[in-house]
Order: structure tokens, then C-alpha cells, then sequence
């Protein structure tokens, strides 16, 4: 499946949901990898990003193969960077409790 980007892919644009498109590959059954087309696409940041990792865990868990060679230079290699190492299960902040001597001033 070939998926065709342009526009401009950035956090002042809305950005499509991701969940319509993993469900058509869910529904899909040949589908076995993903490519972009991203010929067209006029500014990204880290919106494209955002847009591309829920599809990209998807995919992981599916056994499905990203081609990330169609997508804009350097995306490819921040999404590899992304998976390089399985986050932590304890590397999230926790709320910290406040103290018996916690003052708010406001």
C-alpha cells in the first residue's frame, strides 16, 4: 500500500487521524508493506511525526514493513531512532506527592 502525502504537514495544520487509515490496513488483507509518496508535501515538523508513529506502532505489531524511502529526508532515520531502543518501563514522571510542608503561593 502506497499512502500519497502533500500539503503542508506541520502543528499549525490539521493533520488527519491516523485510525481511519489503520483501520483500511486492518481490513486490508494483502497488505504487507507501506510506502509513502511525499512529493508534495511543502513543510513538515514534528506533526508528520506525530502522525506517522501510531501507523508505525501499528504496522511493528502487525508484522507489516514501513518503506520509509518516500518520506522526506532525515524522517526516515528519526523514526528508526524513535524504535532504536525499547523506552523503560519506569521512565516516565511520576506525579511527585507534595510534602507535609508544601506551601502555595499565589
Amino acid at each position: 500500500m502506497q499512502l500519497r502525502l502533500s500539503g503542508g504537514w506541520t502543528l499549525e495544520a490539521d493533520i488527519p487521524d491516523t485510525t481511519g487509515l489503520i483501520e483500511k490496513i486492518g481490513s486490508t488483507e494483502s497488505v504487507s508493506r507501506v510506502s509513502f509518496d511525499s512529493k508534495r508535501i511543502t513543510a513538515w515538523d514534528t506533526a508528520l511525526l506525530i502522525f506517522l508513529t501510531p501507523l508505525s506502532d501499528y504496522c511493528r505489531q502487525q508484522e507489516i514493513e514501513i518503506e520509509p524511502a518516500g518520506l522526506p529526508k532525515g524522517v526516515g532515520k528519526i523514526l528508526d531512532l524513535a524504535y532504536a531502543v525499547p523506552e523503560r518501563k519506569d521512565a516516565r514522571r511520576q506525579p511527585r506527592k507534595r510534602s507535609f510542608f508544601y506551601v502555595d503561593i499565589s
